[in-house]
């Protein structure tokens, strides 16, 4: 009885203290206080209550690339050194520009929800809508169409 106990004991207290590498949420890491906070305590009796549960400020990557759309059958061209907005709603929550590559890393304290990201440029336009869910969002990637100049 006791070795069931004993062996019990040790996958709770293992699955308490694991991650899932996608940074899915487990209904665990709700207690291991990793990603998620106790916003305050209240006693109720003797025993201690949360009155909610917060997610922790972490930095959330946000990355992908864009490519000018039509430029091949063969080979994407990328949209180098463009501007992109990162939006929540209405919000910016960041600007910054893709590298040589056409690619783009967001890092910054970004809540779960609903976010897009804009090309921002006069010779190009293009958005992608996406879910941040969790601390690592990856392949956001889209195509931008050539604006034409009349």
């Amino acid at each position: 009885m006791l070795r069931i106990l004993s062996v019990i004991l040790v996958l709770i207290v293992t699955s308490c203290i694991t991650e899932d590498p996608k940074g899915a949420d487990q209904p665990l890491e709700y207690l291991n206080g990793e990603k998620y906070s106790a916003k305050s305590n209240v006693n109720i009796g003797p025993f201690p209550m949360t009155t909610s549960i917060k997610r922790k400020s972490k930095d959330t990557l946000v990355k992908g690339c864009v490519t000018i759309k039509g430029s091949s059958d063969f080979y994407q061209s990328p949209l180098k050194v463009e501007k992109l907005v990162l939006k929540r709603g209405e919000e910016v929550a960041k600007i910054q520009s893709t590298d040589e590559k056409g690619c783009f890393n967001f890092v910054g304290e970004f809540e779960d929800g609903d976010y897009s990201i804009q090309v921002q440029s006069v010779r190009f336009k293009g958005n992608k809508n996406f879910a941040v869910k969790g601390y690592t969002v990856e392949n956001i990637n889209f195509e931008a169409l050539r604006v034409e100049s009349h």
